[in-house]
């Protein structure tokens, strides 16, 4: 067995350890960003991505959204999608591609801003790699695409609205 198949059970069997803190996962997905490169090739990608994928999703299921940028929370969920993001869209990959669109698409929805801009590269990235395999679930992300883009009145609005308007309000003019 290879050193990097070592290295990689390792790893994962921390990173299923239910009792690590958020900055101790941190820690551990850094290492694997760090070396993902070392991983990308023939036999350690697949074992990698059968080692790894479930580990992922598993734990953007599980860790909470954070909607502060130097939230643990938020740091552990963008490092995750980060290395998703960065593994080589192959043949390898493919056995991968529903379940982490499917994934990608519920959670799309709840993410905050940073981590949904994430989401939407690599659900871009896995329509561009696997057309043919993805070619009915277009639609789906065509659908949220629109559903943004129909927020954006509200958003800027609540964002940006006129002062004026809530002054004149509070004050019983309308």
């Amino acid at each position: 067995m290879s050193s990097y198949i070592t290295h990689m059970d390792t790893i994962a069997e921390k990173l299923q350890d239910n009792s690590l803190d958020l900055r101790t996962k941190h820690s551990f997905f850094s290492e694997l960003c760090d070396t993902l490169e070392t991983y990308n090739n023939g036999k350690e990608h697949e074992y990698f991505l059968k080692k790894f994928m479930p580990i992922f999703l598993k734990q953007l299921e599980l860790v909470p959204i954070g909607f502060t940028s130097n939230s643990q929370e938020h740091k552990l969920r963008n490092l995750i999608l980060n290395i998703i993001h960065r593994l080589p869209t192959n043949e390898s990959f493919q056995d991968y591609t529903d379940e982490t669109l499917s994934f990608l698409i519920k959670l799309i929805k709840e993410e905050n801003e940073e981590n949904g801009i994430q989401c939407l590269k690599i659900i871009t990235s896995l329509h561009k790699s696997y057309k043919d395999k993805l070619s009915s679930k277009v639609n789906e992300f065509i659908d949220i695409i629109l559903e943004i883009y129909s927020n954006i009145p509200n958003l800027v609005d609540e964002q940006f609205g006129d002062s004026n308007t809530t002054t004149n309000n509070s004050n019983g003019n309308s």
